[in-house]
């Protein structure tokens, strides 16, 4: 006799075991050990986080909106890269530490010798007192303005040392990424996602005229919920517009790490998601730093992306009985 199903009790932690949901009509089923140490699906199995009907859905560990393969262990090489990449950064604010105060003092110090010499100028009666006191006052200036030019040369030479360090990070970002999806996304949808973290976040507040199209997708089968669990995790906010092979478009717009409203065919929320998600292809373009003209969404991308499968997959099984 089938268990009664629970409620899924949210997950404090990353060790903390995942739930499991009980599909329609079956017992719920103990996770595999193939899927908790985070391991890929094979080829044409269903991605971490997503159902198909008479299945046992699980939800992913970890922080919320990410699937199970990211709050995985990392890898030993990886671990290493994200060390690297923090003492870079770390060893970046240390010079500029310092830098910044050798520079005060300096100019402290050539401050108190401009005021110095102007007080002498005040009170001096010998012309030799006063070209000596006109001497030191020349060189101080020539001090003061060379020391301007090097807090603007430190300053952009940190500020570079800073761009690069952030480039560097969402490309291992990006590999980190492409090592979980990868084998469920075609190469040119690989291509164009890594192309777009490559390019530089936008600045928090973008005018909506000034917004023009990042990225440009043709996706098919599963390749739009693989899409999108990487956007968010990616933390990029904007518009995800869709165009159906029958002329119908929808709208998702995603930010803060997850999908915050989804539109089409007059739906919207998790019922919108369900049923693109249904779709066999889809052309994606992608519009940055534009927000959501309401929020209808916003739980973890996961969950979203698991109750919209479900949901599809209700749709299925309605529209196929007589």
């Amino acid at each position: 006799m089938n268990e009664e199903s629970k409620p899924v009790e949210p997950v404090a932690a990353a060790d903390t075991p995942a739930p499991v949901i009980p599909a329609q009509g079956g017992a719920a089923t103990e996770p595999s050990p193939a899927r908790d140490a985070g391991t890929a699906p094979e080829s044409g199995s269903p991605a971490p986080g997503t159902s198909t009907a008479g299945k046992t859905v699980r939800l992913a560990p970890g922080r919320a909106g990410q699937p199970a393969a990211v709050s995985a262990a990392m890898s030993p090489e990886m671990r290493a890269r994200r060390a690297q990449l923090a003492q870079e950064k770390a060893k970046i604010h240390a010079v500029l530490k310092r830098r910044v105060w050798l520079i005060t003092g300096l100019l402290n110090v050539s401050c108190a010798v401009v005021l110095v010499c102007v007080y002498l100028l005040a009170v001096s009666r010998r012309m030799d007192l006063t070209l000596v006191v006109l001497g030191v006052l020349a060189l101080d200036l020539a001090l003061l303005g060379y020391l301007v030019l090097k807090v603007y040369g430190y300053y952009r030479t940190g500020q570079q040392a800073i761009a690069e360090h952030r480039r560097r990070q969402r490309q291992d970002r990006a590999r980190k990424l492409m090592e979980q999806f990868g084998g469920k996304l075609s190469t040119a949808t690989q291509e164009a996602l890594l192309e777009f973290q490559a390019q530089p976040e936008p600045a928090e507040e973008v005018e909506p005229d000034t917004v023009t199209e990042a990225m440009y997708l043709q996706l098919k089968g599963d390749e739009l919920s693989n899409a999108l669990q990487f956007l968010c995790m990616t933390s990029r906010r904007g518009h995800l517009a869709l165009a159906f092979p029958d002329g119908r478009t929808g709208d998702l717009y995603l930010g803060n790490g997850t999908i915050q409203h989804a539109e089409t065919g007059g739906k919207a929320g998790i019922e919108a998601v369900a049923m693109m998600l249904r779709e066999p292809a889809v052309e994606a373009r992608f519009f940055e730093g534009r927000r959501w003209p309401r929020q209808t969404l916003g739980q973890a991308a996961s969950q979203i992306l698991i109750e919209a499968s479900v949901m599809g997959d209700e749709m299925a099984a309605g529209g196929a009985q007589p």
